[in-house]
């Protein structure tokens, strides 16, 4: 079980990081012609967007409880990852306003929309490094290390 969630979270991570790739291109075409914002930019930062926030609810009612059950991790405080959480829900209110506002300049959302990847990266970085290793979050809690000598 504990293998599946490190997976799950990890293949959304993929599917975030692919997200963003989408949008940055999609936000350099924009710059590029200065126009109007761009629907199709408006509609991929919104999929982003609920993509975030169904990423963030499935840590949070099942990557935190896991974590705090595995035999690897004891009771591990998991503020951390509570705070990242709360940064990115913070940030991904100030963006959902400038989701419905047509007239909102290109400049203005972008920087709310690079202001919500920039927290989804070091979010996930944190969480690969310290939390979704698998000597850390794995079904085997045992770790033998076998040497000669």
């Amino acid at each position: 079980m504990l293998d599946e969630i490190r997976r799950r979270v990890l293949d959304d991570h993929g599917a975030l990081r692919d997200e963003m790739e989408g949008l940055a291109e999609l936000v350099k075409r924009a710059g590029a012609a200065e126009g109007r914002l761009p629907e199709d930019l408006v509609d991929a930062a919104r999929t982003f967007a609920e993509q975030v926030r169904a990423h963030l609810e499935y840590e949070e009612q099942v990557l935190i409880p896991a974590l705090r059950e595995s035999t690897n991790w004891g009771k591990v405080n998991t503020g951390d990852v509570r705070r990242y959480h709360g940064e990115q829900e913070a940030s991904l209110a100030r963006l959902a306003p400038l989701l419905e506002d047509a007239a909102v300049g290109l400049p203005r959302f972008v920087a709310a929309l690079r202001g919500v990847m920039e927290l989804v990266v070091e979010d996930m970085k944190h969480e690969e490094a310290d939390l979704l290793v698998p000597k850390m979050l794995s079904d085997d809690p045992v770790g033998i290390d076998v040497s000669d000598g």
